[in-house]
């Protein structure tokens, strides 16, 4: 599904779903945006998951391990990794 890039910051990238919904994504630790990555251009959410045998890592450990998100930029096919956080 593609979505359309609203505003980017130096951590952080906005993004207008089909539906009108505003999905904010945090960059993953050392990630940049790259500078072919622009307001109004789109990208493509890929969701990676954490298994579920982590999840019962976390409750034994006390930590988190989230999965992430690539957001595959379309013009360029570039990646930009970003983080699942602790809901």
């Amino acid at each position: 599904m593609q979505e359309l890039i609203q505003d980017i910051s130096l951590d952080a990238i906005w993004l207008q779903s089909r539906d009108g919904y505003t999905l904010l994504f945090a960059l993953a630790p050392l990630e940049t945006m790259p500078a072919a990555v622009q307001v109004g251009d789109t990208v493509e959410v890929v969701s990676h998951p954490r298994h579920p045998v982590v999840t019962a890592m976390e409750s034994e450990e006390g930590t988190y391990y989230g999965g992430y998100y690539d957001l595959v930029h379309t013009k360029s096919g570039l990646t930009i990794r970003t983080v699942h956080h602790r809901p």
